[in-house]
């Protein structure tokens, strides 16, 4: 991953197996590579508790790749972040949030992952919780339409982005591809 991604902005799922050995063993390991790659590691746990999770991967990755203090007092990490998706709603965001602070950090360390739990904290085996809102759809498309910017069609379902990117990976494996 490190040789094809990582000169720019990458994301690994730390947890596949064993999210401390990960963190302790794995992370160190690879940061030679990163380091030299240049680019910026994004820690991702997908299991746990979420806001023991983050704290963990901040301060292994702090460990191995070190932090500055910010104008106002908080360790930003040298590049590398955390991003976590599982479990999150805006309590537990407030949460998290509330102990990257007690722990020194600074917020801009960790992004957040929309999941069913931001949107109407629908989940997947239980459904939605009692007592949030729900929209039907037709309330969600006139909203969309009077709140969102209409583009364009271009009549492809590929952007000019997406397919310079490709044509990048492809060339890098000596191979084309027609659009």
């Amino acid at each position: 991953m490190i040789e094809h991604f990582g000169t720019g902005v990458f994301a690994c799922v730390m947890d596949s197996y064993d999210y401390a050995k990960a963190l302790s063993e794995v992370l160190p390991s690879i940061a030679a590579k990163k380091v030299e790659r240049g680019g910026y590691l994004v820690l991702r746990p997908d299991s746990g508790d979420p806001m023991e999770a983050v704290l963990m991967a901040l301060v292994a990755a702090d460990r191995v790749f070190g932090s500055d203090v910010n104008s106002k007092g908080y360790r930003v990490l040298r590049g590398c972040g955390v991003i976590q998706g599982d479990g999150i709603d805006i309590d537990v965001m407030r949460k998290i949030a509330g102990a990257i602070e007690a722990a020194g950090y600074a917020a801009d360390n960790v992004a957040y992952g929309m999941g069913g739990g931001l949107l109407q904290k629908v989940v997947y085996d239980m459904g939605p919780l009692p007592n949030h809102k729900w929209d039907d759809f037709s309330t969600v498309r006139a909203r969309v339409a009077q709140q969102w910017t209409q583009l364009a069609p271009t009549g492809d379902n590929i952007s000019a982005s997406l397919k310079r990117k490709i044509m990048d990976q492809m060339t890098m494996r000596g191979k084309s591809a027609k659009f």
